[in-house]
């Protein structure tokens, strides 16, 4: 998983987004993004060889829909929405173009202003917010595949879910697992507390008067 591979980086996005949109059955499939990407940033087609670079590769491979009539683009996850050339390179990117906003976030404020941000030298991904000014240092970036991959999870673990009432994905706050992970995380506790607390045997040396 050290090595980025945009095969099965575009399967787990793939997989999102059909579990975003398998309750509408109007849904128009688009594998538009590489041409949306030129579209913005025509200065692209003078890349050499630039349908053999993985990012490329990656970005030719995956599903969406068009954006919408208001210009916005559909949800991925209940977090996040679909990828939008428009918005890759923001404000807060600054003097690093190797960053992309490649997923805008879903938490009410401008989806410009966070989310998932990819190196696309690295392909380390890493989630920042807009209250935070700096990027996190790279420790704690992970490879894309992981974070596209933990959000697969959440749809099998029950904490993403269709909300047939109000017709949209959402999160659940708490599930079932969360609470057997948060009672097994006390029981832990427990035990190392109880261990850290108990006093240390001494020995009773006795000596020959």
């Amino acid at each position: 998983m050290d090595s980025f591979s945009p095969e099965r980086c575009a399967d787990l996005h793939n997989q999102l987004f059909a579990k975003a949109t398998e309750h509408n059955p109007n849904v128009q499939i688009e594998q538009t993004l590489s041409a949306r990407l030129l579209d913005v940033a025509p200065e692209f087609a003078e890349v050499p060889s630039l349908d053999d670079l993985p990012w490329y590769r990656f970005l030719r491979l995956l599903n969406t829909t068009l954006p919408v009539t208001n210009g916005g683009v559909d949800l991925l996850t209940p977090f996040m929405y679909q990828p939008d050339p428009r918005t890759f390179w923001t404000h807060r990117i600054g003097a690093k173009p190797s960053f992309i906003l490649l997923y805008g976030q879903n938490n009410g404020d401008s989806p410009v202003d966070g989310g998932i941000y990819v190196d696309i030298r690295s392909y380390q991904a890493v989630w920042h917010s807009g209250n935070s000014p700096r990027f996190p240092p790279f420790n704690q970036w992970l490879p894309l595949e992981v974070i596209l991959q933990k959000s697969l999870d959440a749809w099998a673990m029950g904490k993403f879910y269709w909300d047939a009432q109000e017709a949209t994905i959402k999160a659940r706050s708490w599930t079932q697992h969360d609470v057997e992970q948060s009672v097994s995380a006390f029981h832990r506790l427990i035990r190392a507390s109880s261990c850290a607390c108990r006093p240390k045997a001494t020995k009773l040396i006795l000596t020959d008067i």
